[in-house]
């Protein structure tokens, strides 16, 4: 079983040489404008291909990995596969030198759930392993808990550390001062990850799919059957995974818009698909079913379709729940990515709420809520805070509601800042900045966002509760 999983281990335990397996691509040459030497990083632009010198740790079997490989300054060599003495910030320069160009990392605050960029085929390698021995792909060295199974070979995103702006001790005044100096990231910060089996923005290289620290903890472990030596000279050898100029990555613009002379509902919405790079439009106002075998056609190929979703002025409330409700079920790691959205729309998630909070009674603390309706063609609502009062004797708090007619989207700005005022005035902690929107279904687009557009300066968090007619 060992043998057949992993041959080069074995002809270091046993001396025995194997009779197959693809050689291991002979070294690099001279320095010729084709190759870029690094300190314990080697690149070349003709093989399109990255070698970093490593050294494994004393990880043992079973043990959480959370890194597969991380800089030498990092306090993480318990929980990672091997440690380099090569810089993040090397790495990153050698893979521009092959022709690879970063992408980013999540970022939770600017609604960017997916890391993104192009992938990598990392495998792995003794240093003194007999020539023609193969090169194990990173991915088969580390089990998922839950599946039992080595995570899939997948690749991994070439995301790329940020550059930050470096800082100094000052001794004299014993702060932290700014030097003016770029740096990367993951040169100076914590945990010094080149290759993460998590989604840490910080590092050169995450996995390609959503996955929070927080969510994978503890079910990534050192695969048993797969244990390489501990402090073991190893080659991490980092190739494209396409070399032809093909992308993994395409950007796509998608619009929802009510169909003419149609009524509201997902079967009479069409939609326009275009590639946000090139701006070529791959579909007109057409409907559902083509758009879906578009991405499904994309990812067999073997894209990442990132998809930026606007919604017509006159798409309607109910509509746009039906529509964003439909995309997450496809903004999956096997499908779509969703992007941010566009200026003056909110992101997608936010017309598809959970349900479970709609009711107050049903919460554990509670935002605003925003109550529209319409009349004589005009939209106006109820703005209403809700206190919670907690009884000694009581599992459960009573709720204090306070409602506040407002007419349009200045009335909502004003009540809000009344209301900060007042609680900072007596020194009373400020609201949640998030508001609960219950809006009729007719209430189209342009109407929701003219109402509770302004607002977000504040409140950047709506959730859209569409309300059917009594």
């Amino acid at each position: 079983m060992l043998q057949r999983l992993f041959p080069w281990l074995v002809v270091i335990v046993t001396g025995c040489v194997p009779v197959s397996g693809v050689s291991v691509p002979p070294a690099l040459g001279a320095d010729d404008g084709e190759t870029l030497r690094l300190p314990h990083v080697v690149a070349n632009r003709a093989a399109r291909r990255v070698e970093i010198d490593a050294v494994t740790t004393e990880v043992k079997k079973s043990d959480i990995l959370e890194f597969l490989l991380i800089a030498k300054p990092s306090g993480h060599g318990y929980e990672s596969l091997a440690v380099t003495d090569a810089k993040p910030g090397d790495v990153q320069k050698a893979l521009k030198f092959i022709g690879m160009e970063p992408g980013h990392g999540i970022d939770p605050s600017a609604l960017r759930f997916w890391p993104k960029g192009e992938r990598a085929i990392v495998s792995v390698i003794l240093k003194n392993a007999p020539e023609g021995t193969k090169p194990v792909r990173a991915e088969r060295l580390v089990l998922n808990e839950r599946t039992k199974t080595p995570i899939a070979d997948a690749g991994f995103v070439f995301i790329g550390s940020r550059m930050i702006e470096e800082q100094k001790f000052d001794e004299e005044k014993q702060e932290n001062r700014k030097t003016g100096k770029k740096v990367f990231a993951a040169d100076v910060r914590e945990p010094n990850s080149i290759i993460a089996n998590y989604n840490e923005s910080d590092s050169i290289f995450d996995v390609p799919r959503n996955a929070p620290q927080n969510d994978v903890y503890r079910s990534q472990v050192a695969n048993p059957e797969m244990m390489l030596p501990t402090n073991a000279p190893v080659t991490f050898i980092i190739e494209p995974e396409y070399k032809d100029g093909k992308k993994r990555v395409r950007n796509l613009k998608l619009t929802a818009a009510p169909a003419e002379g149609g009524g509201a509902g997902l079967q009479e919405t069409v939609f326009t698909l275009v590639g946000a790079d090139d701006k070529k439009a791959l579909h007109e106002k057409t409907g559902l079913n083509t758009i879906l075998k578009t991405f499904t056609t994309l990812v067999e190929e073997g894209h990442d379709p990132f998809v930026t979703l606007k919604l017509a002025d006159d798409l309607t409330v109910g509509t746009a729940h039906q529509v964003c409700k439909l995309l997450s079920s496809i903004d999956t790691d096997t499908g779509i990515r969703m992007e941010p959205p566009p200026p003056g729309h909110l992101y997608y998630r936010a017309f598809i709420p959970n349900e479970k909070l709609r009711r107050r009674e049903d919460r554990v603390v509670q935002p605003w809520e925003l109550h529209l309706s319409e009349a004589d063609g005009k939209l106006g609502g109820r703005l209403v805070a809700i206190d919670q009062v907690w009884h000694e004797d009581r599992l459960k708090p009573d709720l204090q509601a306070k409602e506040t007619p407002v007419a349009d989207a200045a009335a909502l700005t004003a009540a809000l800042k009344k209301d900060a005022d007042e609680r900072a005035k007596a020194k009373e902690s400020p609201r949640l900045s998030v508001i609960l929107v219950f809006s009729p279904i007719t209430v189209t687009h342009a109407q929701l966002m003219e109402f509770v557009g302004p607002a977000r300066e504040t409140h950047p968090i709506i959730h859209v509760y569409p309300v059917k007619a009594q």
